[in-house]
């Protein structure tokens, strides 16, 4: 009684601290609260599994070994937990390293920040996109302004095809060749 007395405070205080760890605005925080609550978790399914002092190996030779023996479904989930547990606290790593070096911050603030820290380099991609929008309108007013210039002569009489015909007073045209 007193050994599992001792197992449910420690899983109490790791989920409380993991817990505690969770809600904090620094991304490196909430990763260890993640990890103290899957070691929580594992504690709780290993608890589950019994006390295993006067039990034997869960190998079956013969009749005289399946009364006694250890389960070993609550071992297989807890290593299945481990593995999981560490894939997903190594993507959660990744992802915190990623947003420190686009935002500068590793912070719930800086996650939903609108705007990159201008000295990561998401920052100069973007300033590079920008720069290139810049150019490319900037070449294509140039050449609406050259093309509206060219219609603009056309329409004063100047005539950028030059032929032959004059146009008399009265409509008719004159072919002066």
């Amino acid at each position: 009684m007193n050994n599992q007395l001792d197992v449910a405070v420690l899983v109490a205080l790791l989920a409380g601290a993991g817990f505690y760890l969770c809600t904090s605005r620094r991304l490196l925080r909430v990763l260890f609260g993640v990890l103290l609550l899957s070691n929580a978790a594992n504690l709780v399914l290993l608890s589950a599994s019994g006390d295993p002092t006067d039990k034997s190996s869960p190998i079956i030779i013969g009749e005289a070994g399946r009364l006694g023996s250890v389960d070993p479904l609550p071992q297989a989930l807890i290593l299945t937990a481990i593995v999981i547990g560490f894939a997903v606290v190594a993507y959660f790593a990744v992802l915190i390293y990623r947003i420190y070096t686009d935002r500068r911050h590793a912070t719930v603030t800086a996650l939903f920040a609108d705007e990159p820290h201008p000295e990561s380099p998401a920052a100069h991609e973007l300033a590079e996109d920008a720069a290139q929008r810049r150019l490319e309108h900037e070449a294509a007013l140039k050449r609406d302004e050259a093309k509206h210039a060219a219609h603009a002569h056309d329409d004063h009489g100047h005539d950028a095809h030059a032929t032959n015909d004059v146009h008399t007073a009265h409509g008719k045209k004159e072919d002066h060749a």
